[in-house]
């Protein structure tokens, strides 16, 4: 009976060694195919002079002005996308982490990602380019301290390259890769590989031919292997031993049209290949790996979920936030931008001399305050500004005024409000997104070793959130203090800021019960109130552009200028409300604690220096609102009739309205936009102010407030700027009743 089937055992073990030869054949023949054609790139000298490289000529140009800025740290910033370079602080401190330290988790061993994540046009490639140039920087010091006693020429065989590889690019396009590189997975690896390869050459053939001729010999049983063999091709031609670094931008777009579990486990087959199977080039300390990573995304859940179900812990980057202070670069980079001198003279160090803002300068900061948090719009704002036409005697004679396509995902003009996907929120969940948003979190939200991080991640990292919320790099906004910085450093991370627009606070609140009894809720409900006032205000001065610009500074039609100076006005004292609702927010959270703290330690986050001044135990509970005008007060309010005045229409709004309606017909198709904005800065704040009366004087309302023995704020709203601008009454530990008092000023 077996020898009846001998022959058919005979053909399978034919045809199996057959198809290990061809196997066999087919990586030995990608391997060679790769080498051919680069080493006919080196007879050509085609083989770029750089140590990172990028397939696009914009790329590999932001990266050869990046490493120019490394190098000579004193030269001008090269502009991106017409934007001065940012350098973020988070760059040189997480790459160290990943590269010198490498970081990773044990029983299983995982290394950990770095990476970064954010809505379209926040700055994602740029990041990972400073990145990709900043982990080159780092091997080449590891690799120093080995290589000092080598031969010249052995040093140059190991020294350090890196690779920018992006899918969103005509350059190397993803639609092509599904035509020639096909299976059931994305042969995500290979893909990468391709573009590695491509990009070490000047001016090669298209990559649709290069692509097309290398995958013939690609094995799509083997991801792995034919990323091996396309990266030992690049060893032999560039005679390089040395470690890699590979940046990957936007690492979701070869798996649009995948599942997100697709997405995720090509991730994890990345991270297995170039991170936990990387051999080591030196076991002696410091220790070097052949290979480091970076990547990109659009949404941070995503890889969080990657991080939990892989158990393997992300160090991620937060985005630098550029804002008006980064434009004002643009003085020192004139030759390359050709901006008005009307405006670099209000960016430049003479700013406060120049007097008063003419219209169009005041739309010009507008724009791009508005656009602060989204860079590509500012980018192309500024674009479009090159191109006014200012006249020697400061007439406009061409003026970009955004449109409506462009002032809506402006990020601090969107309106939309979005829950999170997930529903059944939790009022602790909501009091986490309030204490991120007051910057009191020492923790990085990213690190899934804590379970308590997950409740601020619910809203942050929501991706229907990310268009008004930006995990932003605290480096980048302000200097903390040593003490704060220390803390973050010794948990390994550092501690998450994010940059929140009115719709996120709004979300936080749509789903936070108004019944609720935390005075973190009120708080945040001010901070939503007095941010979205303004920044609708905002919003509609710049939708009035276009008559302010022509027509203000000009006699014939007083309402643009009055409008133009009541909106001053307004916008001084709305800074005051602010800084005064955000300190509340923040010290709400901050007195949330199970354990009595220093004044200092309690302030240790805010902006100001009076924490170090102050001795004191604080008691732990709720901060109070208060409605108290008056400040400093006596028994009988000496301003009560003005402050009677407060939410009512005055002289001042209803001399405005007269000028818009006498204006009406001049002002012809703007008098609509003119019209929103003149009515959206008539009515005061939104807060509430209940004036004082006769048995109800701000000075009983604050002996009120002191009987109860707790914390408790209030700001005065006094018209005539008699009080102080805002007051913190800090109750201390201890019997006797004391409390530290903190005036905003």
């Amino acid at each position: 009976g077996s020898a009846q089937h001998m022959p058919a055992i005979y053909d399978d073990a034919v045809d199996n060694r057959r198809g290990r030869e061809a196997e066999g054949a087919t990586q030995k023949n990608l391997e060679a195919a790769v080498t051919d054609w680069l080493m006919e790139a080196r007879r050509r000298r085609r083989l770029k002079s750089v140590n990172v490289f990028a397939a696009a000529s914009e790329d590999q140009e932001h990266l050869v002005a990046i490493q120019s800025c490394l190098d000579e740290p004193t030269i001008a910033r090269p502009l991106f996308g017409n934007i001065p370079l940012k350098w973020s602080g988070s760059v040189r401190r997480e790459v160290r982490r990943h590269v010198r330290i490498r970081e990773a988790t044990e029983n299983p061993r995982r290394t950990s990602l770095l990476c970064n994540s954010g809505n379209t046009g926040t700055g994602k490639t740029t990041l990972l380019q400073q990145t990709t140039l900043e982990g080159v920087r780092e091997m080449t010091a590891l690799m120093n301290e080995h290589v000092k006693d080598m031969e010249t020429a052995e040093k140059d065989s190991l020294c350090p390259l890196g690779f920018f590889v992006t899918f969103n690019t005509a350059v190397t396009p993803i639609d092509l890769d599904s035509e020639f590189l096909t299976g059931k997975t994305v042969p995500i690896l290979t893909a990468i590989a391709l573009r590695m390869a491509y990009s070490v050459v000047e001016l090669p053939e298209s990559y649709d031919e290069f692509a097309r001729k290398i995958a013939l010999h690609c094995d799509m049983a083997s991801d792995e292997g034919n990323f091996d063999r396309i990266v030992a091709a690049l060893r032999t031609v560039l005679r390089w031993k040395g470690p890699m670094f590979i940046g990957i931008d936007e690492f979701k777009i070869p798996f649009a049209r995948r599942t997100l579990d697709e997405c995720i486990a090509g991730l994890e087959r990345v991270c297995r290949c170039l991170l936990d199977k990387a051999s080591k080039l030196f076991t002696n300390a410091p220790e070097v790996y052949t290979s480091y990573i970076a990547v990109s995304v659009y949404d941070a859940v995503d890889t969080v979920q990657l991080s939990v179900g892989s158990q393997r812990r992300l160090i991620a980057q937060a985005m630098p936030n550029i804002s008006v202070r980064d434009v004002a670069q643009l003085v020192n980079v004139v030759d390359k931008l050709t901006l008005d001198q009307s405006y670099l003279g209000i960016l430049g160090k003479k700013r406060g001399k120049i007097g008063r803002l003419r219209p169009h300068q005041l739309l010009f900061l507008l724009h791009m305050a508005l656009s602060t948090g989204t860079p590509r719009i500012m980018s192309e704002c500024l674009v479009e500004h090159a191109e006014d036409e200012i006249s020697a005697d400061g007439s406009v004679l061409k003026y970009h005024h955004p449109d409506t396509q462009t002032l809506r995902p402006m990020f601090w003009s969107r309106s939309i409000v979005r829950r999170p996907r997930r529903g059944n929120i939790t009022e602790e969940e909501c009091i986490c997104a309030a204490r991120l948003v007051a910057g009191v979190v020492a923790a990085d939200i990213f690190d899934n070793r804590v379970s308590a991080m997950k409740n601020y991640r619910v809203f942050a990292l929501d991706p229907d959130l990310t268009g008004s919320c930006t995990v932003t790099d605290v480096a980048s906004v302000l200097k903390e203090k040593e003490t704060a910085t220390a803390a973050d450093n010794q948990q390994g991370g550092s501690g998450t800021r994010v940059l929140v627009s009115p719709p996120f606070l709004r979300s936080v609140l749509k789903c936070w019960s108004a019944t609720s009894s935390s005075q973190i809720r009120r708080h945040l409900k001010d901070l939503a109130d007095t941010l979205a006032y303004h920044t609708d205000l905002a919003t509609a001065i710049v939708r009035a552009g276009k008559a302010l610009v022509a027509l203000g500074g000009k006699s014939v039609l007083p309402v643009c200028d009055q409008l133009i100076a009541k909106w001053n006005q307004t916008t001084t004292v709305g800074f005051e409300h602010l800084a005064f609702d955000a300190l509340c927010l923040h010290l709400s959270c901050a007195l949330q604690g199970k354990n009595y703290q220093s004044a200092k330690v309690l302030l240790r986050r805010v902006c100001s220096t009076v924490g170090d001044t102050i001795d004191g135990i604080v008691m732990v509970g709720q901060l109070e609102r208060v409605d108290i005008p008056n400040f400093p007060t006596i028994s009988i309010d000496a301003f009560a009739a003005k402050d009677a005045e407060l939410n009512d229409d005055d002289a001042e709004n209803s001399k405005l309205k007269e000028s818009l309606a006498a204006a009406k017909n001049a002002l012809g198709e703007q008098y609509d936009e003119m019209e929103t904005a003149v009515n959206r800065l008539t009515p005061k704040h939104p807060r509430r102010t209940i004036p004082p009366l006769a048995g109800n004087t701000s000075h009983m309302r604050l002996q009120s407030a002191l009987a109860r023995g707790q914390h408790f704020c209030f700001q005065p709203s006094n018209p005539n700027n008699q009080g102080e601008d805002g007051a913190v009454c800090l109750r201390n530990s201890g019997d006797l009743l004391v409390w530290t008092v903190l005036l905003l000023h």
